[in-house]
């Protein structure tokens, strides 16, 4: 303030005064502030501390209610255990005071005993003869299911010899075709070797041809000298006029024909087996076609009366094959769960997913009676998209 005042000689004194009086109210100020402020420091030093002590009383109060709390569950168990000690020795009261009355009943009930013994072993020995009974019947059943069995192997052998006749048609039926296709071929050579012969030869082939032909006419000739030594004549003329070359011409044309018979003749034998094994084949067709309906129609009556314990109808019926030669034979189920409908053909269109299932489990039933298995399973029959 000196040296200010000294470099500035307008200040008034009052203004330094002044200023003078602010700078000890600052100083003033100042340390208040830091002597609050240090007190501050110590307050929350202190808090801090008894911040930490209240955290301290809380845990222990924690722990104390914690104990409080077991002490008053093991005070609730005690008194429960007293009140199941006084059920029991109310029980044990009640127990000695009715064993006299016990005794009694147990007599009593020991002669219910002896009499539902007596009763029991008069069961087991009609249970006993029961059994004996559907054991005879078991025996009888295996005896049918091993006549079944045979059947089966039956048809199997059957069908194993269909399915080697139909292999064997087959290949006679492709020999046939090989055949018609050479002799078809030795045909064509046989009229183009002709017809090149015609062509080439003209004259001379036709006279071949009569050579070839004389032998025939031998049988028809007459008894007159004259006329056989005209027709010698007209031969040696032949025979004079014919070219060397044209014999081997002509024996090749024989050969053909003998060839073109033969193949006919083979031909013509092939047909007749093919026509024996279509016969054959035929009537094993039928054969395993009735047997099929016999067994089908076994099926279908256990089927329906099956179906006729649930208020329905049912039937199985043997789809008709596709072709003569085949035996991709099926089977149609048709049932029917109202009595105001017809019966219709099971399939994912017209019955439910339940409906389906109730028929498929049943047919699997009646399969049951005629052909035995260890266990039969079914699979996503409830689905829309999985046909029948």
């Amino acid at each position: 303030l000196i040296i200010s005042f000294k470099l500035n000689f307008n200040f008034r004194p009052c203004r330094i005064f002044a200023l003078s009086v602010k700078v000890c109210h600052l100083k003033n100020v100042e340390e208040n502030f830091q002597t609050k402020n240090n007190l501050f420091q110590e307050k929350r030093i202190a808090f801090s501390k008894a911040q930490a002590a209240a955290q301290i009383e809380r845990d222990k109060m924690a722990k104390f209610v914690r104990a409080k709390n077991e002490v008053q569950s093991s005070l609730n168990e005690i008194a429960n255990l007293r009140k199941r000690l006084q059920r029991l020795e109310n029980n044990l009261q009640e127990l000695i005071d009715d064993y006299p009355r016990k005794v009694i009943r147990v007599d009593v009930v020991r002669i219910e005993m002896i009499s539902h013994f007596e009763l029991l072993t008069k069961c087991w020995a009609a249970l006993f003869e029961e059994f004996n009974t559907l054991l005879t019947i078991w025996e009888e059943t295996n005896e049918r299911h091993h006549e079944t069995v045979l059947a089966y192997e039956v048809y199997e052998k059957e069908l194993k010899l269909t399915v080697k006749e139909r292999e064997l048609r087959r290949v006679l039926q492709e020999q046939v075709i090989m055949k018609e296709k050479e002799w078809k071929l030795k045909k064509v050579k046989a009229l183009k070797t002709l017809a090149n012969l015609t062509k080439a030869l003209g004259k001379p082939l036709q006279t071949a041809i009569e050579v070839i032909e004389l032998p025939k006419e031998y049988s028809g000739l007459s008894d007159s000298v004259d006329e056989l030594n005209a027709n010698i004549k007209i031969i040696e003329e032949i025979l004079k006029n014919a070219d060397p070359s044209i014999e081997k011409d002509a024996a090749e044309y024989m050969r053909l024909c003998a060839e073109n018979e033969k193949m006919t003749i083979e031909f013509a034998s092939l047909e007749n087996k093919v026509n024996e094994l279509n016969s054959a084949f035929q009537n094993s067709k039928l054969e395993f076609v009735n047997a099929m309906d016999n067994a089908i129609g076994e099926i279908s009556k256990q089927f329906c009366r099956f179906m006729s314990q649930l208020n329905g109808s049912g039937e199985i019926c043997l789809e008709n094959c596709p072709t003569e030669t085949s035996c991709d034979y099926g089977l149609n189920i048709k049932v029917k769960f109202s009595g105001n409908r017809s019966l219709r053909k099971l399939d994912h269109r017209r019955q439910s997913g339940g409906e389906r299932c109730v028929s498929t489990m049943l047919y699997m039933l009646a399969l049951q009676k005629s052909c035995k298995v260890p266990f039969r399973f079914l699979d996503e029959i409830n689905q829309a998209s999985v046909l029948v």
